[in-house]
């Protein structure tokens, strides 16, 4: 950032809560951004557990939480209409 180039930092951004100041810091006072990446949002079963969500098919979702048990791995949506049903992840929908 300090040679007035944008970073890209993988999760996690930092070991200690001091460095990711830091971090901050630079940014802010260089101009140059710093992203974190959160490149799961962009993986086609949590753009599918979106779409359902905001189509309104599985009803007024509150809260979703997954967690992962396994390393990513496609899932065919074809066979189901409900996302992560396959013991994949672990879903949690408060209705």
């Amino acid at each position: 950032m300090k040679a007035g180039k944008p970073v890209y930092i993988e999760k996690p951004m930092a070991v200690t809560y001091e460095e990711c100041c830091r971090i901050n810091r630079i940014s802010n006072e260089t101009g140059v951004p710093c992203f974190v990446a959160y490149y799961r949002r962009y993986l086609p079963y949590f753009l599918k557990v979106k779409e359902l969500i905001e189509n309104g098919s599985i009803g007024n979702v509150i809260n979703v939480q997954i967690r992962f048990a396994q390393p990513p791995r496609d899932l065919d949506y074809r066979k189901s209409h409900v996302a992560c049903t396959t013991g994949y992840c672990r879903r949690r929908l408060l209705l």
